[in-house]
């Protein structure tokens, strides 16, 4: 720029001496034409005429210097002048231009027809076209979800108006749909040209997306939550409630104290967040008031929150009153339900306790006429008595198993501890049921450890559950195999015993180990039981701190499994 400077001020001193030595050389002419003139008129005497045309002349050459100052000085200015706007016009298109093909939003230079003209590299990087590419296409080709008719009406208006302001779908050359706010000026100039500027702004229209979506859900929450909600400010002011509350309370107690609105007391809640001071952003808090909107109980949530450029509270409102009530129903019914099972256990404890004596002295009167002590019977009368004894027998271990689940449930029942071999008592449990197994042909599978598998516990009533279990396989398998596995596991022992009987209904599972239970199957060998040993089976594991459970299919047989700690006392 100085250089350029330098040349316009040498230009304009040598254009003044020009002006200074035409003019100099104008007046020596001049000078010395009239003096010509002179000399040959008054030497030829030349005719009046020619002393007119000399005039003429003399007068012509005299205004040629006036000429030049009224006419061509200020046209050469002016035209100089010009010269220089051009070249700052020059330098503007250039700067401009590096300005646009630089800057960070695309640009468009596009004629009335809507064919691209220019177009610089951010528009290029944003379509992924090429330059070359965009100035062979029109408006028409990357405009989308537009008619061609309406982008042309559109054009006509941008003419008309000057300028415009619009957002737009732009086709990119990978398919994508990029938004675009446009700003667009026109030109009157080569037969028209339309200027504009497009700015990306597809994350913002998604976030905007996003936002209405997510205010549209939350409407929608607002609307469907069966809950009153309402915002408070630091000082307990009602700030928004929510339509359920605004329809209870209408819009006028905006702005009340929520206490003074809410509470029969129009006192403050005793363990109302606000009492704590500052409220902190995202705290949560819940609280239950009594004494709410007539006499009701109320569960109220709060949780910190920004609300109209300040720290507030969201409060929710669950009115929990014939919840509390239908809790307080249940809990006496459960009271009386407690008392009334105690009262049966002891019944229970007591029926049983009371009736052995009387069965034992029957069972024993029955024995001593069975082995003819007092006299022989006929073989009929023996054949009654033997029946009679065997029954009595039923019925006594009926009431030891009434008795066993009730001490079982008042939690009287207590461990006798010691060591001993859970194979070998398994073994034992076994040989006791031979006349059994062999009339039953049933195939009797032992899978037991080679080592000892030792187990402190109540050996007694281990070998309850054991016998328990084998009886009510037995019981149920009329033919194929009974298979009794130990597994020694560490610091625990796992029993079970799998059959090929008909199974248990899957409906039906849940039920096995409750009390009196005796699923609709078709027995097998032996006699039908009480329906207790399961049960009892459940009770004593438990007491060991173990767990017993059941795994069946109807029609694919049963199997049962329990597992005890070897140690009871560091049993979980």
């Amino acid at each position: 720029m100085p250089k350029a400077d330098n040349s316009k001020k040498i230009d304009s001193l040598s254009l003044n001496r020009l002006y200074v030595g035409l003019v100099l050389a104008i007046l020596v002419t001049e000078t010395a034409v009239m003096l010509a003139f002179h000399f040959f008129l008054e030497t030829l005497h030349l005719a009046p005429l020619v002393e007119g045309l000399a005039d003429s002349l003399v007068l012509v050459i005299s205004l040629i210097p006036a000429l030049h100052f009224l006419f061509y000085r200020p046209l050469s200015k002016q035209i100089a002048s010009y010269k220089q706007a051009l070249e700052s016009i020059q330098e503007l298109k250039v700067s401009y231009g590096v300005i646009i093909r630089m800057a960070m939003d695309g640009f468009w230079l596009v004629d009335t027809q809507g064919r691209i003209l220019e177009v610089n590299d951010s528009y290029c990087r944003l379509t992924g076209y090429s330059r070359q590419e965009l100035l062979t296409m029109s408006v028409f080709d990357v405009r989308v979800q537009e008619k061609p008719e309406d982008i042309k009406r559109h054009i006509q208006r941008i003419i008309e108006s000057g300028s415009d302001r619009f957002e737009s779908h732009h086709r990119c050359k990978d398919g994508r749909i990029v938004d675009l706010d446009v700003s667009v000026n026109y030109l009157a100039v080569d037969d028209g040209r339309i200027f504009a500027f497009l700015r990306d702004i597809t994350e913002r229209k998604r976030r905007q997306r996003e936002l209405e979506e997510a205010n549209a859900l939350y409407s929608s929450l607002i609307q469907a939550i069966p809950f009153g909600m309402d915002i408070v400010d630091q000082e307990g002011s009602i700030l928004y409630l929510s339509p359920k509350m605004e329809a209870i309370f209408g819009k006028e107690v905006v702005g009340k104290k929520c206490w003074s609105v809410y509470r029969d007391d129009k006192a403050k809640c005793p363990d109302c967040p606000l009492l704590k001071g500052e409220i902190t952003l995202g705290e949560t808090a819940v609280i239950e008031i009594d004494g709410v909107l007539g006499g009701k109980i109320f569960q109220i949530s709060h949780i910190g929150i920004e609300y109209q450029n300040g720290m507030a509270i969201l409060e929710v409102f669950n009115d929990v009153t014939e919840r509390r009530k239908a809790e307080d129903d249940l809990r006496k019914a459960n009271q009386e339900l407690l008392q009334l099972d105690r009262l049966k256990s002891e019944f229970i404890n007591m029926s049983s306790h009371e009736m052995r004596t009387p069965i034992s002295i029957i069972r024993e009167g029955i024995s001593q006429l069975v082995e003819g002590l007092h006299g022989e019977f006929k073989p009929e009368q023996k054949y009654f008595l033997g029946k009679s004894f065997k029954n009595v027998n039923r019925l006594i271990k009926v009431v030891d198993n009434i008795f066993e689940v009730s001490e079982l449930d008042s939690g009287k029942a207590l461990l006798e501890e010691e060591s001993f071999d859970l194979a070998e008592l398994a073994g034992t449990a076994i040989a006791g049921f031979d006349p059994e197994i062999k009339s039953s042909g049933l195939e009797i599978r032992e899978n037991f450890p080679r080592n000892k598998v030792k187990l402190d516990a109540d050996k007694k009533k281990i070998n309850r559950v054991l016998t328990e279990l084998i009886k009510n396989a037995l019981k149920f398998t009329e033919k194929g195999y009974i298979e009794i596995k130990i597994e020694d596991k560490n610091d625990r022992v796992e029993f079970s015993i799998k059959d090929s009987g008909k199974g248990i209904a899957e409906e039906n599972l849940p039920k096995a180990f409750d009390k009196f239970q005796q699923f609709s199957r078709d027995f097998g060998p032996g006699e039908r039981g009480s329906g207790l040993g399961l049960a009892l089976s459940k009770g004593l594991i438990e007491l060991h701190k173990g767990k017993i459970w059941v795994e069946s299919r109807l029609g694919e047989g049963s199997k049962f499994t329990f597992s005890l700690p070897k140690n009871i006392r560091g049993g979980i």
